[in-house]
């Protein structure tokens, strides 16, 4: 439960980043708050920000923040902050010119990659909103980053996604799934072994516990 309660919440990006790995650079704007949304253009270097809820997924609540639509965006999270958190992040470029990079993990060892595409005109990779999902083979020098996560903070975990994107030059972080039971296995064949010789090992461990 520790995991589950740990990962469920973007509040873990804190912990990942004090541990010296980079992460899309986060501010948390917590339940409650009545935040001045107009400091984090300069705090964040960026003229545009994304703005989306701590605890979500598919991109629920997921806002673009412009200076010239500063005034709407807090009249209309000024309600949601009273229900829950939320985090701002600098809009990242190179998702809709590079994509995303997820690299599945299986009992800590490496498993697939695939790269995340935007539709044309959008921000997000995720197929509910047109996003595409290309198998790639890993660059390895993302690869090595991408396992330092796992290391760190994916110990013992029978599954574990790293979610990143080059970001001003170098790969950022943008989530660590641990509960996400998505790993999309239809875009490699041997993916399906390397999950099963996982979850095998695992169960033996809680019958040898």
């Amino acid at each position: 439960m520790a995991v589950v309660r740990w990962n469920s919440d973007k509040h873990y990006l804190q912990d990942i980043a004090a541990a010296g790995l980079p992460i899309i650079p986060t501010r948390f704007i917590e339940k409650g708050e009545q935040p001045e949304l107009m400091g984090y253009f300069e705090e964040l270097e960026s003229d545009q920000l994304i703005i989306k809820p701590a605890v979500s997924g598919g991109a629920k609540n997921t806002l673009v923040l412009r200076r010239e639509n500063v005034a709407a965006i807090a009249a209309e999270i000024q309600p949601l902050l009273q229900e829950e958190s939320f985090m701002v992040q600098p809009f990242v470029p190179e998702i809709q010119t590079e994509g995303e990079w997820s690299f599945m993990f299986f009992g800590g060892r490496f498993s697939h990659c695939l790269l995340k595409t935007v539709k044309e005109g959008d921000f997000r990779v995720q197929h509910i909103h047109g996003g595409s999902v290309h198998a790639r083979q890993a660059p390895e020098g993302l690869l090595e980053i991408a396992r330092q996560y796992i290391e760190r903070f994916a110990q013992g975990c029978l599954y574990a996604r790293v979610d990143g994107v080059m970001f001003r030059g170098q790969f950022c972080l943008m989530e660590l799934e641990l509960i996400e039971p998505y790993h999309y296995l239809f875009t490699s064949e041997s993916s399906f072994e390397a999950y099963y010789q996982a979850l095998k090992e695992q169960m033996g461990e809680l019958v040898r516990g």
